[in-house]
């Protein structure tokens, strides 16, 4: 027992005050005896009679002082019995639902996410009216089902039953913080957060979950933590429990050309003590079969590599799926990939050379990428002059038709920049557009640090320092490292065969490159001296490739010549091409960002996500911003006129492996949750 406020037991002093009161009122008059005052004298029982009514009431004046003063102090006592025949005061709740795909886990017909639905639906059942409820799917960005705290049980009981299947990961302390903002709106004294989950580990106290709860928790004051208890609804569920998980899908390219055959690779994965024969692997474009294979037995928890190869015969946004027959975990077994296709890629090359002999310009760049004797090339390639390049031809169409804006831009061996047309590379950069720069002895590297490197604030990649090596001297020429072949569209060049990139190109001379310090690029090929050939950094939505050497023959080099030549320019503008198109396949929370690239004009969209109703969208102008992206899988954009885009949201692959909370985890959530429970059993 206590005292919430024990300094207001001062005002115990007052009870003083009614015997003073009465003492003074007795001094108040003087008696005075005269001869008719014995026929009105009361008897002695009358006497004692009306002492006692006065000594009462002044015990009574007493007691209600006291009993005012108490009241004030707020005594409490705790105590077993006194709590069983005592009403509990209404309490405002927000149960949170793990909604992360490990929650789909089923052994017995029964998943986490059904335990949860059970647990949450009986502790409503037993709650009094007057007590207030939200409901919270906690997702990689959470998702209320019931928004707002209300006492109607009946609508809370019902949302429960409809709450949307787990999809994709947990960000815990989004959750917790949305919760709270909820519970701030609550008039009642107690306040409570339970959380409903599968007791996995990732989500709770992996590294990254846990900075993000460092974070939240260094803001609140230990006060202001509400109850929070997390419940686990599956305690006797193995961490070893089988499973077979499909990686996310990688491709060299992100944008295709109409008939062209683009690589894809995933993953399977065995986890789990005993996940069985592997499954068939199935993989479709576009909804529709297109292949299948059967991966070798897997022994103990091992990754089997698997390769899809398609051509896409018709331009347009196109859905790459690899997919296995559901088990006991369905999340992980099936994984998206939305490309691009192109009739051609539009390319602006501008020269800096200012002539067209074999030795010397731009002929090797233009017969890898659009060979006059190919009737149908990949690259819709335009060759204009330092003069005649004007920052205009950078947002027009190539070609005749609209969809023919260039994607990438070359400069080759350019001396200088002026102004507007540095600023328009600028803007094509930060729009999305991918450019590739080759120096050259005409590149001027005091204007190219002062004008386009600006200390690493520009978009070039790397200071230049000056060309160094002797071109006649092919014997001491560098080579390229092997090991540093580590950016994607580079992965395929790693052999060192005879006539490879890696094990048979040198480079007598080259631009000595500094790519270090804040705003410097990343070297993605070095040589066998440890100078940088190839920089890479992004710019905006776009992103700038810088190549220490020409890219023809005019320093000896003998990378012309090679197989691998062809194959690494087309390679290359593939993967610039495709740096705006990396926003087609998304994570958690990023927008959707939709313009047509074909000039058609704003009007209604349709969006149609995964797993929930579509929505059609009035939009007065372009882009178009969905921003309601808190469910992976697939989001498929439709227009009025037909046109097909897709969207992938990834999932989060953290969420296969199901390692449970250990008690260190455990400790660690208590020292960043003050007021945490956790109850390792749902009863």
């Amino acid at each position: 027992m206590g005292l919430l406020a024990p300094a207001f037991l001062l005002g115990f002093l007052a009870v003083a005050i009614p015997p003073l009161i009465h003492l003074l009122n007795r001094r108040r008059y003087d008696t005075l005896d005269w001869a008719a005052m014995q026929f009105l004298q009361v008897s002695e029982r009358t006497r004692k009679k009306i002492f006692l009514e006065q000594f009462l009431l002044m015990l009574l004046r007493m007691g209600a002082i006291c009993l005012l003063v108490l009241g004030v102090a707020s005594p409490w006592v705790k105590s077993p019995w006194l709590a069983k025949i005592s009403p509990r005061p209404n309490r405002a709740v927000v149960i949170v639902f793990d909604g992360s795909f490990s929650m789909g886990y089923t052994k017995d017909g029964a998943s986490a996410h059904d335990a949860a639905k059970g647990w949450a639906a009986d502790f409503v059942s037993k709650l009094q009216p007057g007590d207030a409820v939200a409901v919270l799917q906690a997702k990689q960005q959470p998702s209320w089902v019931v928004e707002r705290l209300t006492t109607d049980l009946k609508l809370v009981s019902g949302a429960i039953q409809e709450i949307p299947k787990p999809r994709g990961g947990i960000n815990l302390a989004v959750a917790l913080q949305n919760a709270m903002q909820v519970l701030k709106t609550s008039g009642l004294s107690r306040r409570d957060i339970i959380i409903l989950t599968d007791g996995q580990r990732h989500g709770f106290a992996d590294s990254k979950s846990l900075e993000r709860l460092e974070l939240l928790s260094s803001g609140v004051p230990e006060a202001d933590w509400p109850n929070v208890l997390v419940v686990n609804v599956v305690p006797d569920r193995p961490e070893d429990a089988p499973n077979w998980s499909l990686a996310p899908i990688q491709s060299t390219r992100g944008i295709a050309a109409v008939g062209r055959e683009v690589k894809f690779k995933t993953e399977l994965q065995m986890l789990g003590s005993s996940a069985g024969t592997p499954p068939k692997v199935r993989f479709e474009v576009d909804g529709r079969p297109a292949g299948e294979q059967i991966p070798p037995t897997l022994v103990g928890t091992a990754r089997s590599p698997l390769t899809f190869a398609t051509r896409f015969n018709t331009p347009g946004s196109h859905l790459v799926s690899v997919m296995i027959d559901d088990d006991a975990l369905p999340g992980d077994n099936r994984q998206d990939f939305a490309i691009e296709v192109m009739p051609t890629i539009p390319v602006l090359l501008v020269n800096g050379e200012g002539q067209t002999g074999r030795a010397h310009g731009v002929d090797f760049l233009r017969d890898a990428l659009a060979p006059a004797n190919d009737k149908t090339p990949s690259f819709l390639l335009k060759i204009v002059s330092p003069t005649e390049f004007t920052p205009g031809m950078l947002t027009r169409p190539l070609g005749r038709e609209s969809n023919t804006v260039p994607r990438v831009l070359i400069l080759f061996n350019n001396a200088t920049l002026r102004p507007d047309q540095a600023k328009a590379v600028e803007e094509f950069l930060s729009n999305g557009g991918g450019v590739f720069v080759t120096l050259g002895s005409r590149t001027d590297g005091i204007h190219h640090n002062r004008e386009l490197y600006r200390d690493g604030k520009g978009w070039l990649p790397a200071r230049l320092i000056e060309p160094v090596g002797d071109a006649n001297d092919v014997v001491k020429a560098p080579r390229v490292s092997a090991a540093s072949l580590e950016s994607p569209f580079l992965e395929g060049f790693k052999s060192e065969d005879p006539g490879t990139l890696a094990g048979s190109a040198y480079f007598p001379r080259y631009w000595k490159m500094e790519a270090t310090g804040n705003g410097a690029g990343l070297p993605i090929t070095v040589l066998t001296n440890r100078q940088p050939l190839l920089v890479e950094k992004s710019f905006g939505k776009g992103d700038v490739i810088l190549s220490a050497v020409p890219m023809d023959n005019s320093w000896r080099t003998n990378l012309t010549d090679l197989g691998d030549y062809v194959r690494l320019m087309h390679e290359l503008v593939y993967y610039l091409a495709a740096a705006r198109t990396a926003d087609a396949n998304l994570e958690a929370k990023q927008p959707i960002v939709f313009r047509p690239r074909d000039g058609e004009r704003p009007g209604p969209v349709t969006v149609q996500p995964p797993d929930a109703p579509a929505q059609r969208i009035a939009v007065a102008e372009w882009p178009f911003i969905f921003d309601d992206t808190r469910d992976t899988g697939v989001y498929k954009l439709t227009t009025d006129t037909g046109k097909v885009q897709y969207f992938v949201v990834q999932p989060d692959a953290g969420e296969s492996l199901l390692k449970r909370l250990t008690d260190d985890d455990r400790l660690t959530l208590k020292r960043l949750i003050p007021t945490l429970e956790q109850k390792l059993t749902p009863a």
